[in-house]
Protein backbone atom coordinates (compact mmCIF):
# COMPACT_ATOMS: atom_id res chain seq x y z
CA UNK A 1 0.00 0.00 0.00
CA UNK A 2 1.30 3.40 -0.94
CA UNK A 3 2.04 5.50 2.05
CA UNK A 4 0.14 8.81 1.98
CA UNK A 5 1.99 11.98 2.85
CA UNK A 6 0.68 15.52 3.38
CA UNK A 7 2.41 18.07 1.16
CA UNK A 8 2.01 21.88 1.72
CA UNK A 9 2.16 24.00 -1.41
CA UNK A 10 4.07 27.19 -1.91
CA UNK A 11 1.90 30.32 -1.88
CA UNK A 12 0.25 31.24 -5.17
CA UNK A 13 -0.68 34.89 -5.69
CA UNK A 14 -4.02 35.61 -7.35
CA UNK A 15 -6.14 38.75 -7.62
CA UNK A 16 -8.62 37.27 -5.13
CA UNK A 17 -5.90 36.76 -2.52
CA UNK A 18 -3.26 34.24 -1.50
CA UNK A 19 -4.26 30.67 -2.34
CA UNK A 20 -2.83 28.09 0.06
CA UNK A 21 -3.55 24.43 -0.62
CA UNK A 22 -2.61 21.01 0.73
CA UNK A 23 -2.05 17.86 -1.32
CA UNK A 24 -1.71 14.28 -0.15
CA UNK A 25 0.58 13.59 -3.11
CA UNK A 26 2.98 16.20 -4.46
CA UNK A 27 2.00 17.69 -7.86
CA UNK A 28 -1.23 15.68 -7.93
CA UNK A 29 -4.28 18.03 -7.86
CA UNK A 30 -6.60 15.05 -7.46
CA UNK A 31 -5.29 14.56 -3.93
CA UNK A 32 -6.36 18.08 -2.79
CA UNK A 33 -7.53 17.96 0.83
CA UNK A 34 -7.63 21.68 1.76
CA UNK A 35 -7.75 25.04 -0.04
CA UNK A 36 -7.72 28.44 1.68
CA UNK A 37 -7.82 31.98 0.27
CA UNK A 38 -5.86 34.32 2.54
CA UNK A 39 -5.42 38.10 2.59
CA UNK A 40 -2.04 37.90 4.35
CA UNK A 41 1.25 36.41 3.26
CA UNK A 42 3.53 35.46 6.17
CA UNK A 43 7.25 35.01 5.59
CA UNK A 44 8.84 33.21 8.54
CA UNK A 45 12.42 33.97 7.49
CA UNK A 46 14.52 36.81 6.14
CA UNK A 47 13.78 38.49 2.82
CA UNK A 48 16.89 38.19 0.67
CA UNK A 49 17.76 37.39 -2.94
CA UNK A 50 15.80 34.15 -2.75
CA UNK A 51 12.58 36.15 -2.20
CA UNK A 52 13.32 39.46 -3.93
CA UNK A 53 10.84 42.32 -4.30
CA UNK A 54 7.23 42.00 -3.22
CA UNK A 55 4.92 44.42 -5.02
CA UNK A 56 1.52 44.74 -6.69
CA UNK A 57 2.56 42.60 -9.64
CA UNK A 58 3.93 39.71 -7.61
CA UNK A 59 0.98 39.87 -5.21
CA UNK A 60 -1.67 39.88 -7.93
CA UNK A 61 -2.88 43.45 -7.40
CA UNK A 62 -5.20 42.74 -4.47
CA UNK A 63 -5.19 44.21 -0.95
CA UNK A 64 -2.61 41.74 0.38
CA UNK A 65 -0.95 42.14 3.78
CA UNK A 66 2.70 41.18 4.26
CA UNK A 67 4.09 39.88 7.57
CA UNK A 68 7.85 39.32 7.75
CA UNK A 69 9.05 37.45 10.85
CA UNK A 70 12.73 38.03 10.00
CA UNK A 71 14.89 40.80 8.52
CA UNK A 72 14.77 42.50 5.13
CA UNK A 73 18.35 42.15 3.94
CA UNK A 74 19.36 44.08 0.85
CA UNK A 75 17.94 46.91 -1.25
CA UNK A 76 14.56 45.36 -1.99
CA UNK A 77 11.13 47.00 -2.34
CA UNK A 78 8.03 45.85 -0.46
CA UNK A 79 4.77 47.36 -1.64
CA UNK A 80 1.24 46.44 -0.61
CA UNK A 81 -2.26 47.90 -0.70
CA UNK A 82 -2.84 46.47 2.79
CA UNK A 83 -0.41 46.57 5.73
CA UNK A 84 3.23 45.53 6.14
CA UNK A 85 4.73 44.28 9.40
CA UNK A 86 8.46 43.55 9.80
CA UNK A 87 9.65 42.06 13.09
CA UNK A 88 13.38 42.39 12.46
CA UNK A 89 15.76 44.86 10.86
CA UNK A 90 14.83 46.50 7.57
CA UNK A 91 17.49 47.63 5.10
CA UNK A 92 15.11 47.79 2.13
CA UNK A 93 15.17 50.54 -0.45
CA UNK A 94 11.48 51.29 0.01
CA UNK A 95 8.56 50.01 2.10
CA UNK A 96 5.13 51.24 0.99
CA UNK A 97 1.67 50.29 2.28
CA UNK A 98 -1.48 51.73 3.82
CA UNK A 99 -0.30 50.90 7.35
CA UNK A 100 3.27 49.93 8.31
CA UNK A 101 4.91 48.61 11.47
CA UNK A 102 8.68 47.96 11.56
CA UNK A 103 10.96 47.10 14.46
CA UNK A 104 14.20 48.67 13.17
CA UNK A 105 14.68 50.74 10.00
CA UNK A 106 18.18 51.52 8.81
CA UNK A 107 20.53 51.99 5.84
CA UNK A 108 18.67 54.82 4.13
CA UNK A 109 15.35 53.01 3.82
CA UNK A 110 12.30 55.04 2.76
CA UNK A 111 9.06 54.11 4.56
CA UNK A 112 5.86 55.48 2.98
CA UNK A 113 2.53 54.84 4.74
CA UNK A 114 -0.83 56.00 3.42
CA UNK A 115 -2.17 56.29 6.97
CA UNK A 116 -0.14 54.99 9.94
CA UNK A 117 3.58 54.27 10.26
CA UNK A 118 4.92 52.85 13.53
CA UNK A 119 8.70 52.48 13.87
CA UNK A 120 10.65 51.17 16.84
CA UNK A 121 14.11 52.46 15.91
CA UNK A 122 15.05 54.62 12.92
CA UNK A 123 18.64 55.11 11.76
CA UNK A 124 19.59 57.29 8.78
CA UNK A 125 16.22 56.75 7.08
CA UNK A 126 12.96 58.55 6.22
CA UNK A 127 9.37 57.88 7.27
CA UNK A 128 6.30 59.37 5.61
CA UNK A 129 2.70 58.94 6.78
CA UNK A 130 -0.48 60.66 7.80
CA UNK A 131 0.34 59.64 11.39
CA UNK A 132 3.88 58.61 12.38
CA UNK A 133 4.88 57.09 15.72
CA UNK A 134 8.41 56.55 17.07
CA UNK A 135 8.62 54.02 19.94
CA UNK A 136 12.30 53.86 21.02
CA UNK A 137 14.96 55.92 19.23
CA UNK A 138 15.88 57.74 16.03
CA UNK A 139 19.16 59.11 14.72
CA UNK A 140 20.05 61.24 11.67
CA UNK A 141 16.61 60.62 10.17
CA UNK A 142 13.57 62.45 8.86
CA UNK A 143 9.88 62.23 9.73
CA UNK A 144 7.14 63.69 7.51
CA UNK A 145 3.47 63.50 8.49
CA UNK A 146 0.40 65.44 9.52
CA UNK A 147 0.82 64.24 13.11
CA UNK A 148 4.03 62.93 14.73
CA UNK A 149 4.17 61.12 18.09
CA UNK A 150 7.52 60.69 19.87
CA UNK A 151 6.46 58.20 22.51
CA UNK A 152 7.72 58.15 26.11
CA UNK A 153 11.45 58.12 26.74
CA UNK A 154 12.48 57.93 23.09
CA UNK A 155 15.97 59.17 22.28
CA UNK A 156 16.19 61.66 19.42
CA UNK A 157 19.48 62.56 17.75
CA UNK A 158 19.85 65.01 14.86
CA UNK A 159 16.33 64.66 13.43
CA UNK A 160 14.36 66.64 10.86
CA UNK A 161 10.61 66.58 11.46
CA UNK A 162 8.10 68.12 9.06
CA UNK A 163 4.53 68.14 10.36
CA UNK A 164 1.49 70.15 11.40
CA UNK A 165 1.32 68.70 14.89
CA UNK A 166 3.96 66.95 17.02
CA UNK A 167 3.74 65.51 20.54
CA UNK A 168 7.01 65.00 22.46
CA UNK A 169 6.51 62.97 25.65
CA UNK A 170 9.49 62.70 28.04
CA UNK A 171 11.96 62.55 25.15
CA UNK A 172 15.70 63.10 25.28
CA UNK A 173 17.22 65.24 22.52
CA UNK A 174 20.85 65.29 21.49
CA UNK A 175 22.61 67.37 18.83
CA UNK A 176 20.27 69.59 16.75
CA UNK A 177 16.68 68.63 15.90
CA UNK A 178 14.70 70.73 13.42
CA UNK A 179 10.90 70.77 13.64
CA UNK A 180 9.24 72.46 10.67
CA UNK A 181 5.55 73.22 11.25
CA UNK A 182 3.20 73.63 8.30
CA UNK A 183 5.83 73.48 5.55
CA UNK A 184 3.25 72.51 2.93
CA UNK A 185 1.01 75.39 4.00
CA UNK A 186 3.75 77.99 3.74
CA UNK A 187 5.06 76.58 0.47
CA UNK A 188 1.62 76.97 -1.13
CA UNK A 189 1.08 80.29 0.63
CA UNK A 190 4.44 81.58 -0.64
CA UNK A 191 3.45 80.67 -4.19
CA UNK A 192 0.09 82.44 -3.81
CA UNK A 193 1.74 85.53 -2.32
CA UNK A 194 4.15 85.62 -5.27
CA UNK A 195 1.19 85.47 -7.67
CA UNK A 196 -0.52 88.29 -5.76
CA UNK A 197 2.64 90.39 -5.93
CA UNK A 198 3.01 89.79 -9.68
CA UNK A 199 -0.64 90.70 -10.32
CA UNK A 200 -0.32 93.85 -8.25
CA UNK A 201 2.72 94.90 -10.30
CA UNK A 202 0.66 94.41 -13.46
CA UNK A 203 -2.16 96.46 -11.91
CA UNK A 204 0.25 99.26 -11.09
CA UNK A 205 1.68 99.24 -14.62
CA UNK A 206 -1.75 99.09 -16.28
CA UNK A 207 -3.10 101.85 -14.04
CA UNK A 208 -0.83 104.43 -15.68
CA UNK A 209 -1.91 103.30 -19.15
CA UNK A 210 -5.59 103.43 -18.17
CA UNK A 211 -5.22 106.96 -16.74
CA UNK A 212 -3.60 108.13 -19.98
CA UNK A 213 -6.33 106.57 -22.12
CA UNK A 214 -8.93 108.14 -19.81
CA UNK A 215 -7.40 111.59 -20.32
CA UNK A 216 -7.43 111.05 -24.11
CA UNK A 217 -11.06 109.90 -23.95
CA UNK A 218 -12.08 113.02 -22.00
CA UNK A 219 -10.22 115.29 -24.46
CA UNK A 220 -11.86 113.64 -27.49
CA UNK A 221 -15.27 113.83 -25.82
CA UNK A 222 -14.86 117.57 -25.24
CA UNK A 223 -13.83 118.07 -28.87
CA UNK A 224 -16.81 116.02 -30.05
CA UNK A 225 -19.16 117.95 -27.77
CA UNK A 226 -17.85 121.34 -29.02
CA UNK A 227 -18.25 120.20 -32.63
CA UNK A 228 -21.84 119.03 -32.22
CA UNK A 229 -22.95 122.01 -30.11
CA UNK A 230 -21.37 124.40 -32.60
CA UNK A 231 -24.06 123.58 -35.17
CA UNK A 232 -27.45 125.23 -35.14
CA UNK A 233 -29.29 121.96 -35.56
CA UNK A 234 -28.46 120.42 -32.16
CA UNK A 235 -31.62 119.49 -30.25
CA UNK A 236 -32.25 119.55 -26.50
CA UNK A 237 -32.44 115.76 -26.64
CA UNK A 238 -28.95 115.73 -28.13
CA UNK A 239 -27.66 117.92 -25.31
CA UNK A 240 -29.21 115.52 -22.76
CA UNK A 241 -27.50 112.63 -24.50
CA UNK A 242 -24.15 114.44 -24.32
CA UNK A 243 -24.67 115.04 -20.60
CA UNK A 244 -25.50 111.36 -20.01
CA UNK A 245 -22.41 110.31 -21.98
CA UNK A 246 -20.25 112.66 -19.91
CA UNK A 247 -21.61 111.32 -16.61
CA UNK A 248 -21.07 107.69 -17.71
CA UNK A 249 -17.48 108.43 -18.70
CA UNK A 250 -16.75 110.27 -15.43
CA UNK A 251 -18.22 107.42 -13.38
CA UNK A 252 -16.10 104.85 -15.23
CA UNK A 253 -12.88 106.79 -14.67
CA UNK A 254 -13.64 107.10 -10.95
CA UNK A 255 -14.29 103.34 -10.64
CA UNK A 256 -11.45 101.69 -12.53
CA UNK A 257 -12.26 98.21 -11.20
CA UNK A 258 -15.28 97.94 -13.50
CA UNK A 259 -15.48 97.83 -17.32
CA UNK A 260 -17.41 100.42 -19.34
CA UNK A 261 -21.16 100.21 -19.41
CA UNK A 262 -22.42 98.44 -22.58
CA UNK A 263 -24.72 101.43 -23.18
CA UNK A 264 -21.84 103.89 -23.42
CA UNK A 265 -20.85 103.12 -27.02
CA UNK A 266 -24.50 102.99 -28.09
CA UNK A 267 -24.94 106.47 -26.59
CA UNK A 268 -22.12 107.71 -28.84
CA UNK A 269 -23.83 106.58 -32.06
CA UNK A 270 -27.18 107.92 -30.88
CA UNK A 271 -25.64 111.40 -31.03
CA UNK A 272 -25.43 111.10 -34.81
CA UNK A 273 -29.14 110.26 -35.12
CA UNK A 274 -30.21 113.02 -32.75
CA UNK A 275 -28.87 115.87 -34.88
CA UNK A 276 -31.46 117.45 -37.23
CA UNK A 277 -29.03 118.39 -39.99
CA UNK A 278 -27.88 115.38 -42.16
CA UNK A 279 -24.65 117.19 -43.00
CA UNK A 280 -23.89 117.63 -39.30
CA UNK A 281 -24.54 113.95 -38.70
CA UNK A 282 -22.25 112.99 -41.60
CA UNK A 283 -19.39 115.19 -40.39
CA UNK A 284 -19.86 114.03 -36.76
CA UNK A 285 -19.49 110.33 -37.66
CA UNK A 286 -15.62 110.27 -38.03
CA UNK A 287 -15.28 112.10 -34.73
CA UNK A 288 -17.72 109.69 -33.03
CA UNK A 289 -15.84 106.71 -34.47
CA UNK A 290 -12.51 108.10 -33.17
CA UNK A 291 -14.05 108.56 -29.73
CA UNK A 292 -15.53 105.02 -29.83
CA UNK A 293 -12.11 103.60 -30.75
CA UNK A 294 -10.43 105.08 -27.68
CA UNK A 295 -13.37 103.88 -25.53
CA UNK A 296 -12.91 100.33 -26.83
CA UNK A 297 -9.20 100.42 -26.03
CA UNK A 298 -10.00 101.80 -22.60
CA UNK A 299 -12.62 99.10 -22.04
CA UNK A 300 -10.18 96.35 -23.02
CA UNK A 301 -7.66 97.64 -20.47
CA UNK A 302 -10.39 97.90 -17.81
CA UNK A 303 -11.51 94.31 -18.44
CA UNK A 304 -7.93 93.13 -18.04
CA UNK A 305 -7.72 95.09 -14.80
CA UNK A 306 -10.95 93.50 -13.56
CA UNK A 307 -9.53 90.02 -14.24
CA UNK A 308 -6.38 90.86 -12.25
CA UNK A 309 -8.44 92.23 -9.33
CA UNK A 310 -10.58 89.07 -9.33
CA UNK A 311 -7.45 86.88 -9.41
CA UNK A 312 -5.98 88.73 -6.42
CA UNK A 313 -9.21 88.26 -4.46
CA UNK A 314 -9.26 84.53 -5.30
CA UNK A 315 -5.61 84.13 -4.24
CA UNK A 316 -6.25 85.96 -0.96
CA UNK A 317 -9.27 83.73 -0.30
CA UNK A 318 -7.16 80.66 -1.12
CA UNK A 319 -4.67 81.66 1.57
CA UNK A 320 -7.49 81.96 4.10
CA UNK A 321 -8.89 78.56 3.08
CA UNK A 322 -5.45 76.96 3.28
CA UNK A 323 -5.00 78.17 6.83
CA UNK A 324 -8.45 77.04 7.89
CA UNK A 325 -7.91 73.64 6.27
CA UNK A 326 -4.49 73.26 7.90
CA UNK A 327 -5.86 73.95 11.35
CA UNK A 328 -3.64 74.50 14.35
CA UNK A 329 0.12 74.21 13.95
CA UNK A 330 1.47 72.98 17.25
CA UNK A 331 4.49 71.40 18.94
CA UNK A 332 3.63 70.00 22.39
CA UNK A 333 6.38 69.12 24.90
CA UNK A 334 6.11 67.23 28.19
CA UNK A 335 9.21 66.82 30.41
CA UNK A 336 11.70 66.82 27.55
CA UNK A 337 15.45 66.81 28.28
CA UNK A 338 18.66 67.65 26.47
CA UNK A 339 21.65 65.29 26.53
CA UNK A 340 24.24 68.10 26.28
CA UNK A 341 24.29 71.84 26.72
CA UNK A 342 25.01 72.16 22.98
CA UNK A 343 21.85 70.23 22.07
CA UNK A 344 18.84 72.18 20.83
CA UNK A 345 15.43 71.93 19.19
CA UNK A 346 14.69 74.49 16.48
CA UNK A 347 11.00 75.06 15.75
CA UNK A 348 10.44 76.78 12.41
CA UNK A 349 7.12 78.00 11.09
CA UNK A 350 7.20 80.06 7.92
CA UNK A 351 9.70 82.87 8.50
CA UNK A 352 9.46 82.54 12.30
CA UNK A 353 11.62 80.30 14.49
CA UNK A 354 12.16 79.49 18.16
CA UNK A 355 15.25 77.75 19.56
CA UNK A 356 14.84 75.56 22.66
CA UNK A 357 17.82 74.37 24.72
CA UNK A 358 18.69 73.55 28.31
CA UNK A 359 18.99 77.26 29.15
CA UNK A 360 15.55 78.44 28.04
CA UNK A 361 13.46 75.26 28.31
CA UNK A 362 10.35 75.93 30.45
CA UNK A 363 9.97 73.71 33.54
CA UNK A 364 6.33 72.78 32.96
CA UNK A 365 4.68 71.12 30.02
CA UNK A 366 4.09 73.58 27.23
CA UNK A 367 3.14 74.06 23.60
CA UNK A 368 4.54 76.20 20.82
CA UNK A 369 1.62 77.28 18.63
CA UNK A 370 1.47 79.25 15.43
CA UNK A 371 -1.09 82.03 15.54
CA UNK A 372 -3.28 81.70 12.46
CA UNK A 373 -5.70 84.35 11.21
CA UNK A 374 -8.57 84.95 13.60
CA UNK A 375 -6.79 84.07 16.87
CA UNK A 376 -7.72 86.89 19.23
CA UNK A 377 -5.09 88.81 21.12
CA UNK A 378 -2.17 87.52 19.04
CA UNK A 379 -0.75 88.96 15.87
CA UNK A 380 -1.10 86.77 12.83
CA UNK A 381 2.05 84.87 11.98
CA UNK A 382 3.66 84.61 15.44
CA UNK A 383 5.03 81.59 17.31
CA UNK A 384 3.78 81.71 20.89
CA UNK A 385 4.27 79.69 24.09
CA UNK A 386 1.23 78.35 25.89
CA UNK A 387 0.94 76.22 29.02
CA UNK A 388 -0.34 72.70 28.25
CA UNK A 389 -1.72 72.05 31.72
Amino acid sequence: MTRKRLVHSVYMQKKTGIIDFKLQLRDNPCTLVQLTVLDTITINHDIDCSVGDLNDDSLGGGAINIVVKGDVCGRFTLKSNGYISISGHCEAQKIQAENIQINVVTAGCKVVAGKLAVVGTLIMSKVYGEIVKLKRAASNSEFVGEKIYLEKKTNCHALTIRTRDIVCDSNKFSSRTLIVLGEELFSQEKQLLKQIEDNRELLSKDYGDIVKMGEIAIYQFRQLKLFIEGFFGVTSECREQLMALKESLQYTLKNLNHPLSPKLINQCYLLQNLTKDPQTAKEALPRIQGFVEILQRLNKALRKRCVLVTEIEKEQNSIQELRLETGQLCAAFDEVKFAKTSSEVVIQCGSKRIILNSDNLPDSSFQVNYALIGKTGIRDGELVFEESF
